[in-house]
């Protein structure tokens, strides 16, 4: 599920700043891709927005290294970059 317009509209400036530079593909099912980690405290604050907006909690999975071939996550102290999704 990818946010809807009226979602947007209702958000602040920034959080839509942030939208517009780092919106995963409609392809995928992700919300935003590839966020820095220096920027999770303002996308927490973002994402507690957003589920009260829309009703639907929001998951952080990290990116970075793995030391596990077979893994699609890494742990948050190895992370360089993280997504957000749709629980």
């Amino acid at each position: 599920m990818k946010l809807d317009r009226w979602t947007l509209f209702n958000l602040p400036e920034s959080d839509r700043q942030l939208f517009a530079a780092y919106a995963a593909p409609d392809s995928e099912s992700a919300i935003l891709k590839g966020l820095p980690i220096q920027v999770l405290d303002q996308v927490r604050a973002t994402m507690r927005r957003i589920a009260g907006l829309t009703g639907r909690p929001l998951r952080v999975i990290y990116r970075g290294p793995r030391y596990d071939p077979c893994r699609s996550w890494c742990r948050r102290a190895d992370a360089r970059a993280f997504s957000v999704y749709f629980r």
